[in-house]
């Protein structure tokens, strides 16, 4: 799960969490429980299994709708697994959400063009 107010991810980062999701066997894997990563990078994978548990199990219409809260508020019932970054940036919001935002995030591309790796963003 990759939300559409977040783009400027990182395929690197997305292979990572995909592949500590496989390592773990997990049912639910992100990088945001905790977060570390820069708020803009946010991964989840999570089982279909764990995806029809919710469905059939959710009865809160906050749940139904937004459907991995449900999943990650129950690590007794999923096993859970989160990939950390090397270095703590879970401060840096680059989301999309605001005529501001997007003013940044334009300035930063128009600076960096083709750039993907937000290694190389930070440092600036």
């Amino acid at each position: 799960r990759i939300t559409a107010d977040c783009p400027l991810h990182d395929p690197v980062v997305i292979a990572q969490v995909v592949q500590h999701f496989k390592d773990t066997d997990a049912d639910y894997c992100s990088n945001v429980h905790p977060p570390t990563f820069p708020d803009w990078l946010d991964v989840e994978v999570v089982k279909m299994a764990a995806l029809e548990a919710a469905l059939d199990e959710a009865s809160d219409p906050f749940d139904r709708e937004h459907v991995m809260p449900y999943i990650w508020k129950r690590p007794e019932r999923f096993k859970m697994a989160n990939l950390r970054a090397p270095e703590d940036h879970s401060n840096l919001r680059w989301t999309l959400d605001t005529q501001e935002d997007l003013d940044h995030i334009r300035a930063l591309l128009a600076r960096h063009p083709g750039i993907t790796d937000y290694r190389r963003l930070l440092r600036g």
